[in-house]
């Protein structure tokens, strides 16, 4: 499932589109490096999504979003993140 990964700055801004994502998918064996642009020591994957707007970064670990995928949430607003 693909998520729609979005910044609102927690209603501060317009929302703002970061980047489409679709956890756990590998292309040939190898992961999307758009989407995985950190690998962990353990060998796991971090996604990264920065707002061009606000500055908001937010890592979440590829575990976590394919949890957030699994539970049918299509748009996931980072500045909602805790």
């Amino acid at each position: 499932m693909i998520v729609k990964v979005v910044c609102t700055d927690r209603r501060q801004h317009a929302r703002r589109l970061i980047n489409y994502c679709e956890p756990g998918v590998d292309q040939f064996g190898i992961p999307d490096a758009a989407q995985h642009n950190v690998q962990r020591p353990d060998g796991g994957y971090t996604y990264r999504f920065v707002c061009t707007k606000c500055g908001r970064d937010a890592q979440l670990r590829e575990e976590k979003m394919i949890r957030i995928a699994e539970a049918g949430i299509t748009i996931l607003d980072i500045s909602r993140i805790p």
